[in-house]
């Protein structure tokens, strides 16, 4: 008689390859959650601070901040127009990139006997280190987990 002498992988060696697939799958998907809740906290802050630099240019045309979001042509996820000029300040105010969400919208309020104002944005990475600076130049108390921004 002969003897077969072909190799092949046991069905014990193929469970162990797809458990050790599959724990490597599950860092890497934790992992990437982690990083995409850091890029859209990133985005937050930038989108904040393209609404400041709008803000600075409709205060340059009107000698005042718009008084509510929904005055003057300011509408988050609308265009920012000066209604006394005409003057395109941004074409579409942005959003959170979590919006419809209600946890993750941004708010904007408008202080009328200091002429100031206060954009707020809620974090998804509690522990970002740029919560508490951006609420110091504010001066204000900070609150966990959300980015602030006010006039210079």
């Amino acid at each position: 008689m002969k003897k077969n002498n072909q190799k092949a992988f046991t069905l014990i060696e193929i469970l162990v390859v797809i458990a050790i697939i599959g724990i490597l799958t599950s860092l890497l998907l934790a992992n990437f959650a982690q990083v995409r809740s850091r890029a859209r906290d990133n985005q937050r802050k930038s989108d904040l601070n393209q609404i400041k630099k709008a803000f600075q240019m409709y205060l340059d045309d009107n000698y005042a901040y718009p008084t509510q979001a929904a005055d003057n042509g300011f509408v988050f996820g609308g265009s920012f127009t000066s209604s006394s000029t005409s003057a395109p300040y941004m074409q579409s105010v942005p959003q959170d990139p979590l919006y419809p969400d209600e946890d993750y919208q941004y708010t904007y309020a408008h202080s009328t006997d200091t002429d100031t104002y206060l954009l707020k944005a809620n974090l998804e990475n509690d522990s970002d280190k740029s919560s508490t600076p951006s609420y110091n130049r504010c001066d204000l108390t900070p609150t966990p987990g959300y980015y602030v921004i006010c006039p210079d």
